[in-house]
């Protein structure tokens, strides 16, 4: 199917990617999983590796991992500054989330800085995170479920602060 108004949408946004990559701007390259339910005595964990398989000298992923409300007002955040085969993690738990009553519907978010002149995250990249999110039970540490497909939404400003940690 030829949609012309469709192929003119792709194009811009394809050259606006390539515009931001070699304008000298970083930008983020973001990610979601989709709204699911924790109720008081679960835990939502969102993990992130970086999967380059490159020397110790590879430049560091930064990446951010953030839990947002139904309403999408940021319920906790963290930055990770990530060497190739490194790992981390964010915790919610239902402490952290105030006025929080029976069950509650949240998602996870993450997002690459990405660094002028690099490309966008892909395998074979100078950064290729894999993540996934999980629910498990605060007591026995069960797992409820794994989510392990994000996707990936329009292009965005880097995010604002957070602490940085190299790992």
């Amino acid at each position: 199917m030829n949609n012309p108004l469709l192929n003119a949408v792709i194009g811009i946004l394809c050259g606006c990617c390539f515009a931001f990559a070699q304008s000298g701007i970083p930008f983020a390259q973001s990610f979601t999983f989709g709204m699911f339910g924790v109720t008081a005595d679960q835990v939502a964990r969102l993990n992130v590796v970086n999967s380059a398989p490159g020397p110790a000298g590879q430049a560091i992923c930064t990446i951010d991992l953030t839990f947002l409300d139904s309403d999408g007002k940021i319920l906790k955040t963290a930055r990770f500054a990530l060497a190739p085969q490194k790992a981390a993690q964010l915790d919610l738990e239902r402490r952290d989330i105030p006025d929080a009553v029976g069950r509650i519907q949240i998602r996870g978010t993450i997002a690459e800085t990405v660094a002028p002149g690099v490309s966008l995250i892909s395998p074979g990249s100078a950064c290729a995170p894999v993540t996934s999110l999980e629910v498990f039970d605060s007591d026995s540490g069960k797992t409820s479920f794994i989510l392990t497909d994000p996707k990936m939404v329009p292009l965005a400003a880097p995010p604002p602060g957070g602490a940085v940690r190299i790992r």
